[in-house]
């Protein structure tokens, strides 16, 4: 019999088939975009949920955070949903911007005290624009962070 982690882990394996499929080399027809980014970290929030994690598969959980960050980001894909998704799947505001600060670097200079001082939104307003390029035109993706 299937279990109910069961049932989430083939779900995720499915999640992330598919997100793979779309941004093999030579796929120009299905290319993820802001509304794929977006619920990947959605996916990843329902079928990977923090507190039920080992820390081996915790620290998986990261790996692919990271990966579909830097690949939004890259593609200019990130909006202000997709972000503040991306910051809850993180079992603490530390623990976030511990992610966060080395991808800014080179881009920001900004220490971590300044940045757990900023409220959601503005965070945001940190990240560099060029990671945003393509995906401020999603305007539903844009309008409310929650």
């Amino acid at each position: 019999e299937i279990g109910y982690d069961d049932n989430r882990s083939v779900a995720m394996g499915l999640v992330v088939e598919a997100y793979m499929e779309m941004t093999k080399d030579g796929n120009n027809v299905y290319r993820p975009d802001a509304h794929t980014y977006a619920h990947m970290f959605k996916a990843i929030a329902c079928l990977l949920p923090s507190d039920s994690l080992s820390s081996d598969d915790y620290a998986e959980k990261l790996v692919l955070c990271k990966t579909i960050f830097e690949s939004c980001c890259r593609e200019g894909q990130m909006t202000k949903s997709a972000f503040w998704v991306l910051s809850k799947l993180f079992r603490d505001e530390n623990e976030f911007l511990d992610f966060l600060l080395p991808q800014l670097s080179g881009y920001v200079e900004v220490s971590k005290d300044r940045l757990l001082r900023l409220k959601d939104d503005s965070l945001y307003k940190f990240l560099p624009s060029e990671w945003s390029r393509r995906g401020r035109n999603y305007k539903s993706l844009n309008s409310h962070m929650r």
